[in-house]
């Protein structure tokens, strides 16, 4: 197969010629529909070719990953979030215990689900997490796209383990980046 620039440029010869050649025989509105087919087909060629694809990986090359005080930014604001929402609950919890008696749940029962819960539904929303709209960052697969919903599920599944920051020295990054095959870069 021929190199696409060898094609681009053949393309763009046989097509000056075509134009000049409809111009002088067909007059000048057959150079308006000449002009909307051209361009489809040179969108039509520059995929076919594969012109477009080097562009795509060099926005994956641009992605830049975050480093470790972003990722203290995110958990701070995160954390204080997800805190005041089960604190809010586990108070509610308590009013119920208080006046009618129900059964009391200690507060860790109502912040490990929060912060399962929390992280899901932001990140399989919007792709961010209220810390991460504070440091502009975003969570994005290894392709450079958003991730799929079982990733951000294993994301916030693994968050629940107190290991998870302890591989950072290792892998550079979280284990729930590294298992989920995911990274957090700038947005």
């Amino acid at each position: 197969m021929l190199p696409p620039f060898v094609l681009l440029c053949s393309f763009c010869c046989v097509a000056l010629v075509y134009y000049l050649f409809t111009i002088q025989h067909f007059g000048f509105y057959t150079q308006y529909y000449f002009n909307v087919l051209f361009a489809l087909f040179a969108i039509k060629l520059f995929i076919a070719v594969k012109v477009i694809r080097p562009l795509q990986d060099l926005k994956k090359q641009l992605m830049r990953e975050v480093g470790v005080g972003s990722r203290v930014i995110n958990f701070v604001v995160d954390t204080i979030l997800i805190a005041l929402i089960a604190y809010g609950l586990f108070k509610w919890n308590n009013f119920y215990v208080y006046y009618w008696h129900h059964k009391y749940y200690p507060f860790y029962l109502f912040f490990y689900p929060i912060i399962f819960i929390y992280y899901t539904i932001f990140e399989a929303t919007t792709a961010r997490s209220p810390g991460k709209w504070l440091s502009i960052t975003k969570v994005q697969n290894k392709e450079g796209q958003r991730p799929a919903f079982y990733q951000i599920l294993l994301r916030s599944l693994l968050r629940l383990t107190f290991i998870d920051m302890f591989f950072i020295p290792v892998f550079d990054r979280p284990l729930h980046d590294q298992l989920s095959k995911t990274r957090v870069v700038e947005a």
